[in-house]
């Protein structure tokens, strides 16, 4: 699963997701570093665009890029890794 299709899915709407399921992400949030969590946080609960978290950091839009494309990657590891996260690897394999 790339980055833009999580975007996608946060765009379904809280209601794709049940609460088991933001557990299970709230749960792998702390193996990210604090920048990554910041970045994640403001991306996908704020949907501030990279541009917009570059400028809040000061920092070029290519290092937001490549700390969300990890955190990503970290993430979605760390969810099909986790078997009550079962409905994230049904939709990852679909998709592939």
């Amino acid at each position: 699963m790339m980055k833009n299709e999580i975007i996608e899915l946060t765009k379904i709407g809280r209601n794709f997701f049940t609460e088991h399921d933001h557990k299970i992400v709230r749960e792998a949030l702390p193996n990210l570093s604090e920048a990554e969590r910041a970045v994640v946080y403001l991306r996908f609960w704020t949907g501030l665009c990279e541009h917009e978290i570059a400028q809040t950091f000061d920092v070029e839009e290519a290092t937001i890029s490549s700390i969300l494309s990890g955190a990503c990657s970290r993430l979605r590891s760390d969810l099909l890794a986790n078997p009550a996260f079962s409905r994230f690897h049904q939709m990852t394999q679909a998709a592939s």
